[in-house]
């Protein structure tokens, strides 16, 4: 089995185990890299070897869980950093998926359907991601918003205020993440909390997910949590 399977035929148990970044290259694709159904021809790129470490918290269950709770003890284990990366050709190790665009000063959308169980959008430092009211046949409108230059030097308030109007706006404001929930920077301690959504239809229902990783050490990254958006 290959990385690419795992994603593919158990995506919730893949990101709970393994960082995954869409990469830069299709934050916002072009429309001949669009398919007519919607999605994207991807593939899966493992970076974990241009980083000294890459970690993740280790989920415990049981009595192991309990003391870690009561001691506030937080357990690592070494995981697997990959790229969501676009594909020239169909192959072995490639798959499709939809990609909700990003772009600087921009709130845009892509409406999820069936063609796909999978959804990336880009890394997010600040932006806002909101989800629509599913229609009968389980498709869904998904948006992000990003508002960077409505922050001023001592307050990212009005960024986040605008994101949260343009989703408004745009109807995908059922489910939202806002940066209140994710984003954390304190670069004299050493922290830089991103989060990576990660869009997954079971049946005819989408659920959204986010990685937590924090991306100060240049050499490193550690994967802090993954937490289900409701709403």
């Amino acid at each position: 089995m290959t990385a690419r399977d795992d994603l593919v035929n158990n995506p919730k148990a893949f990101i709970r185990h393994n960082l995954l970044i869409l990469h830069g290259a299709i934050n916002d694709p072009r429309p001949e890299q669009v398919q007519p159904d919607g999605t994207m021809r991807l593939k899966l790129e493992d970076y974990s070897e241009y980083y000294e470490k890459i970690t993740r918290t280790r989920n415990r269950k049981g009595l192991v869980k309990l003391f870690n709770t009561i001691t506030g003890t937080v357990q690592t284990k070494a995981t697997k950093f990959y790229y969501v990366s676009p594909a020239d050709a169909d192959g072995p190790e490639t798959f499709f998926a939809y990609i909700c665009p990003y772009r600087d000063n921009a709130s845009l959308s892509r409406q999820l359907g069936n063609a796909s169980n999978l959804m990336f959008t880009a890394d997010m430092t600040g932006c806002s991601f909101g989800v629509g009211i599913p229609g009968q046949n389980g498709a869904v409108l998904v948006m992000h918003s990003n508002a960077k230059d409505m922050a001023t030097p001592d307050s990212t308030a009005p960024q986040a205020a605008e994101q949260n109007n343009q989703l408004v706006q745009g109807g995908a404001n059922r489910r939202m993440l806002e940066p209140g929930a994710y984003r954390k920077f304190d670069a004299l301690n050493g922290v830089d909390i991103h989060a990576t959504i990660i869009g997954v239809r079971g049946g005819k229902s989408w659920e959204f997910w986010y990685q937590q990783t924090n991306h100060a050490a240049r050499e490193a990254k550690h994967m802090i949590s993954v937490t289900k958006l409701r709403g």
